[in-house]
C-alpha cells in the first residue's frame, strides 16, 4: 500500500481535505429541484446549486456577484455573528425558499451587500431587495412563514419589506444603537444560553414577536486585538459585558403587528412575582397556534424556569409550568407546539431527559420516552 503524505499546509486548512459535502439542504416548494451549498473547489467560498429530480442533473443557480471572498464589507455585527456561530464559510452561508407559489421558484439569500432574491426560473441575475452596507448593516433577515415578507433589523430597528408590494415598513422606534436595541438578542442570551435571535414571527405572519435590550447600566470592557498594527477603532473592541454579580441588561419583550402602524404591547414577563427581586433570564421564545406566545424564563441562579404563554392583544400571561432543581436547569429546545395547543415538552427531573406531553392548561397527560443523543427509546418515568 503506497503512503499517503499530507502538508502541514494541508493539515491545517479549512475545511480539512476531504470533509467538503454539500450544507444547507433544502426542497423546492413543488419538490422539482432540492438545492444546497456546495464548493467545487473544495474551500470555504460555498455557492447555491439545484439538483433537478427530473433531470438528475445539478447546475449552479446562485453565486455571490462579487465573488463571495471579500471579508472587507462585513460589519462588525455580522463577523461577531459569524463568530458565535463558528461559521467560517464565505460566499452564501444561508438561503431560504419563498414559499407563495409552487409554480415559481424564488430563494433569497443575504450577503454583506444585502439582500437578494433569485428566480430559478428565468432571471438569469439575481436582483438585491433590500442594499446593506458596513455601516448600515442588515441583520439576521428571515421570511415570514407565509412567504409574502422579510423581516430584518437596521440600525437597531426592526423592518418588514413586502415582497409583493416592495414596500418597507419600519415597526419599532426609539433604539439608539448603543444602549437600546430592538429585534437583536442580548450579549449574554448569544453566548450563554445558544439563543441567537432577538424576533420570532407568529405562525401565520401577522405579528412579530421581539426583544428591546437595555444595556445602560452594563459597563463596557474592551477587547484590545494584540498583535496588530492597527490603531485606534480598529485595534480595539467595546461591549456592554455583564460581569458575574454584576447588572445584566434589561429585556423587555413585546408584540407589534408585522403590518405597520400599530403599537407595541408589552408581555408582563414579571407575572407570578419574582423572588427577592431575583433578574430573570428570557430563555426561549415560541409561537403557538392560535396566535398564543410561549415564553421560557430562566431565573439567574438557574435553578427554576418558568414556561408562560400570553394573550398577544393584552400582555397578560400565566404560568403553564415550571422546572426547578437544586443544581441547575438545562435549557434546550426539545418544545413542541401542537396543533391541539398542546406541546411536548423535554424535562430531566428524574434524572434523565424524558418527554412529556401537555395540554394547552399545562396539565401533563403522560410521558415515558427517553431521547439520548437523539435517539428516542421506552423508559419508566
Amino acid at each position: 500500500m503506497e503512503d499517503v503524505i499530507f502538508k502541514v499546509e494541508d493539515i491545517v486548512q479549512a475545511p480539512l481535505p476531504g470533509y467538503v459535502a454539500p450544507t444547507a439542504v433544502s426542497f423546492s416548494p413543488d419538490d422539482s429541484l432540492i438545492t444546497y451549498l456546495f464548493s467545487p473547489e473544495e474551500n470555504l467560498n460555498r455557492r447555491v446549486y439545484a439538483f433537478d429530480v427530473n433531470k438528475g442533473e445539478s447546475s449552479l443557480v446562485f453565486s455571490p456577484p462579487d465573488g463571495g471572498v471579500d471579508e472587507s464589507n462585513i460589519s462588525p455585527e455580522e463577523k461577531l455573528r459569524r463568530e458565535r456561530l463558528r461559521e467560517r464559510g464565505l460566499g452564501v452561508t444561508r438561503y431560504e425558499w419563498v414559499k407563495t407559489n409552487l409554480k415559481m421558484k424564488f430563494i433569497v439569500v443575504p450577503l454583506p451587500a444585502g439582500v437578494y432574491m433569485k428566480d430559478l426560473c428565468s432571471s438569469p441575475n439575481p436582483e438585491l431587495i433590500v442594499p446593506s452596507s458596513p455601516t448600515s448593516p442588515i441583520i439576521d433577515p428571515r421570511l415570514s412563514p407565509n412567504g409574502l415578507l422579510l423581516a430584518y433589523v437596521r440600525d437597531s430597528e426592526l423592518h418588514v419589506l413586502n415582497l409583493l408590494k416592495n414596500q418597507t415598513q419600519q415597526l419599532t422606534n426609539g433604539a439608539n444603537g448603543s444602549t437600546l436595541t430592538h429585534g437583536l438578542a442580548e450579549y449574554i442570551a448569544q453566548e450563554e444560553m445558544d439563543r441567537r435571535n432577538g424576533y420570532w414571527w407568529s405562525l401565520d405572519s401577522k405579528f412579530i414577536t421581539y426583544t428591546e435590550v437595555d444595556s445602560s447600566q452594563v459597563p463596557l470592557f474592551r477587547i484590545m486585538h494584540q498583535g496588530k498594527s492597527s490603531v485606534g477603532a480598529d485595534a480595539q473592541e467595546d461591549h456592554a459585558y455583564p460581569f458575574a454579580g454584576a447588572l445584566n441588561s434589561t429585556v423587555r419583550l413585546g408584540v407589534v403587528s408585522s403590518s405597520g402602524g400599530g403599537k407595541t404591547t408589552w408581555m408582563d414577563l414579571v407575572c407570578g412575582g419574582r423572588a427577592n427581586n431575583e433578574n430573570e433570564y428570557l430563555g426561549r421564545v415560541n409561537w403557538m397556534p392560535g396566535n398564543v406566545l410561549t415564553v421560557q424564563v430562566l431565573n439567574r441562579s438557574q435553578r427554576k424556569l418558568k414556561i408562560m404563554t400570553f394573550d398577544v392583544k393584552t400582555g397578560r400571561g400565566k404560568i403553564l409550568l415550571t422546572e426547578e432543581s437544586d443544581t441547575w436547569v438545562t435549557l434546550h429546545d426539545c418544545f413542541t407546539p401542537l396543533e391541539s395547543g398542546g406541546f411536548i415538552w423535554a424535562s430531566e427531573r428524574t434524572g434523565f431527559r424524558h418527554l412529556y406531553l401537555y395540554n394547552s392548561d399545562g396539565t401533563c397527560l403522560g410521558g415515558g420516552l427517553l431521547a439520548v443523543n437523539g435517539w428516542l427509546s421506552k423508559s419508566q418515568g
